[in-house]
């Protein structure tokens, strides 16, 4: 288990940005798995020492490693790490917090604007491969999401 998971966890859900009930079905489970992934997908962007890959999902970047380690620590195998871990000193929490949204849909963008960006030049070639991947989403949406990461700096794309 990765030992900032849990510190991260409680972090989230001081800022009411989570709740930490995953286990089992239900739209609130599966927001709150999502939320899950995409911040700590944002996190590791952030300065969070994370161990976690991702790849590409049906819902953006996603990790079953981390997937793995999250219902651990709902099943009560880790709750010790949960209730006495913190977040590292390196991990920009403000940023974190000024350049996120509590939206799983934004989440969703962000998390895979970023993912793409890694494998694409230029802002155009960005928002195609996006609009392609996401195409349930509006195109304007995800110019603004691609803006709002812009402005915070986790993704810089050239025009």
């Amino acid at each position: 288990m990765d030992p900032n998971l849990g510190g991260f966890i409680r972090f989230l859900e001081d800022q009411d940005l989570v709740e930490f009930d995953i286990v089992g079905k239900g739209d609130k489970r599966f927001t709150n798995r999502l939320k899950l992934q995409k911040y700590a997908f944002l996190a590791k962007h952030l300065g969070m020492p994370f161990r976690y890959r991702h790849t590409i999902y049906l819902y953006g970047p996603y990790s079953s490693e981390l997937a793995a380690d999250y219902y651990a620590l709902a099943r009560g195998s880790g709750q010790d790490n949960k209730r006495s871990a913190s977040v590292p000193s390196g991990f920009r929490r403000g940023d974190f917090l000024k350049a996120t949204r509590n939206d799983p849909k934004w989440l969703e963008i962000a998390a895979t604007i970023i993912d793409r960006n890694e494998h694409t030049g230029g802002r155009a070639s960005l928002m195609e491969k996006v609009c392609r991947i996401k195409s349930g989403f509006d195109r304007e949406f995800i110019a603004g999401v691609l803006g709002d990461l812009e402005e915070h700096g986790l993704v810089s794309v050239r025009a």
